[in-house]
Order: C-alpha cells, then structure tokens, then sequence
C-alpha cells in the first residue's frame, strides 16, 4: 500500500535502476494506481475543473518526467512509454498563479453574495459600472476612495 506520490518515485526508480522490458505496459497496468491522487490535485488546484481520465495520466506522465529530469531523464529515453500530449508547466510551477487559484470557489460566490448585499446605493453603482468594465475588457482603471466613493 503506497501513495501516488510514492508510486510514481517508485516508477521512477524501476524506469531507472531496473531496465524493464516492458515499460508501456508496466504503465498500462498500474496507471490507476500511480496516478489515484491526481483528479483531486488537478481539481483542487484548480488546473482542470473536471479532468478527464486522460488528463489525469498526462499528469501523472508530466510529474513522473519532472522525477526523472531531476536523475538527467526524461520519457523520451523510454520510447515505448507514452509521451506527455499537454503543456502542464505554468499550471503548476508557477508557485504565485498556484497560490491564487488556490480558493474554494463555493465559498467565494456564497461570500460575494453575503458581501453585495451589504453595500450602500453608492458602493452598488461602482460595483456595477466596475463589474461591467472588467466583464468588456476596456482596459478602463478605477480609482476608489473611501467606503462609498468613487471617481
């Protein structure tokens, strides 16, 4: 009993250190198993909303090659193996855009609506006309001042 985590470093040592014959079916096999952790990553990360079982073992290829290249390794050395099909690295290594879309977007909207219907007629105006630019992408800047006003 393992963890994906702890099943891909062991894939990777077997890739490495054992010399399979067989190594695509070596991950045909277990790929439900190397890869368990990662629909919840991916969704909880806010990578893929609602990734596909492919999605999920392009991942586990993306992160199993990423081990590797810290041995000088790459899939590419194994080319029976399948090959990564996705652009993974700035979903995931980019630890300010990771940080940001780390958020449980229920609790946003039920905080959002919570928050609106405590603004003053003031407050709702710039809301509205702020909400309304950023949703046309004009570019147009904003800047407020205080609890009710704006300019």
């Amino acid at each position: 009993m393992a963890t994906g985590y702890q099943l891909r470093v062991l894939f990777v040592v077997i890739l490495t250190d054992c010399s399979p014959t067989n190594p695509k079916q070596l991950w045909d096999t277990y790929k439900h198993r190397i890869c368990d952790d990662l629909r919840h990553t991916l969704q909880h990360r806010h990578i893929r909303e609602n990734p596909s079982d492919e999605d999920v073992w392009d991942y586990g290829l993306f992160l199993i090659d990423h081990l590797l290249s810290q041995l000088n390794k790459s899939l590419k050395s194994w080319p029976d193996m399948p090959q990564i099909q996705q652009e993974w690295a700035a979903a995931v290594h980019n630890p300010l855009i990771a940080r940001e879309q780390d958020y449980d977007a229920q609790q946003q909207t039920q905080l959002t609506e919570e928050r609106i219907a405590l603004l003053n007629q003031d407050q709702i105006s710039a809301f509205d006309i702020i909400k309304q630019v950023a949703e046309s992408k004009s570019g147009q800047c904003f800047f407020l001042h205080g609890p009710g006003s704006w300019i």
